[in-house]
């Protein structure tokens, strides 16, 4: 999952396959997962990213401040030390 947190904090819209905790790494409006095993699902939805500008800009900063807000090192460092002091 670790592309996935490159392209988001890039900017970049996630078409991404339905499985394990990629839920957990993609907010609303910052890309679409598809049903595994359905090329044509992924297919469909990398067109309709390509052909709405608009979509892709909102997707460029939800995804940007998502991975921001919570992947940060500085944020990360925060909640693990929150989780050790305790």
């Amino acid at each position: 999952n670790n592309a996935v947190l490159e392209a988001l904090a890039c900017g970049l819209p996630i078409v991404s396959t339905h499985v394990g905790g990629m839920s957990e790494y993609l907010p609303s409006g910052a890309g679409q997962l598809c049903h595994p095993g359905d090329a044509l699902s992924h297919a469909e939805a990398i067109c309709t990213w390509l052909d709405d500008p608009a979509r892709r800009e909102y997707a460029k900063y939800t995804g940007r401040n998502f991975a921001l807000e919570n992947f940060d090192w500085d944020t990360i460092g925060s909640k693990l030390l929150d989780c050790i002091s305790k």
